[in-house]
């Protein structure tokens, strides 16, 4: 590819690793958060980071999460999942949303990240059976946290990741876990998007 920059987001068990290269004037480097993006997604095995290639032909692809199945979920705008029996697969975003960002995906082929629209505002999304949810949705509707990005799911599909507080708009971590199916009577959080405070949507643009 003859590409002089190359860093690393993810690694399996098994060694292999994902993330993004390019060169110095095609790089994303924002000060801000520290996150690169480049031109191309990568799996870096036996010490060779093959192209995983793009969807569409623009922007920034880069390669985040990967389980130890070689599957990996990334983002080109639009969110994938990379396998090698099916090459690249595009998961898409949540609703009418215009970017998908998976973070992670566990053993199970269940894929988290965030998604978000033109104006960044973002919401944590669960993706499992080529299906997506909002996560707000799967939670009780007086969850005190409106949560903003998933950054990681654990192969016991805990979840972990930021959002804001409801009341003070403040950002917090939070960690989800899977419960048994919601008692008659219990109901979910509304699928209404959240407006994000300033300071969270200018974090996300960059």
């Amino acid at each position: 590819m003859g590409d002089s920059a190359g860093w690393a987001y993810g690694i399996n068990d098994k060694g292999e690793a994902v993330g993004s290269t390019g060169n110095c004037g095609n790089v994303a480097a924002p000060a801000a958060n520290g996150f690169l993006a480049g031109p191309r997604a990568v799996l870096w095995e036996n010490g060779v980071p093959p192209d995983l290639g793009r969807l569409g032909n623009e922007g920034d692809t880069v390669a985040v999460g990967i389980n130890n199945r070689t599957e990996i979920g990334s983002s080109s705008l639009r969110g994938f999942l990379w396998s090698r029996e099916n090459g690249m697969e595009d998961i898409g975003a949540v609703a009418d949303d215009t970017i998908g960002a998976p973070s992670s995906i566990n053993n199970s082929r269940q894929a988290v990240g965030g998604s978000c629209d033109a104006e960044f505002n973002c919401r944590a999304f669960f993706w499992e059976r080529y299906a997506m949810a909002d996560l707000n949705d799967l939670v009780p509707q007086d969850s005190p946290i409106y949560m903003v990005f998933a950054t990681w799911i654990n192969d016991v599909g805990e979840i972990a990741g930021w959002g804001v507080d409801k009341k003070t708009e403040e950002i917090r971590a939070f960690l989800a876990r899977p419960a048994k199916p919601a008692p008659d009577g219990m109901t979910t959080a509304s699928s209404v998007r959240r407006a994000l405070p300033f300071s969270a949507r200018n974090k996300l643009a960059r």
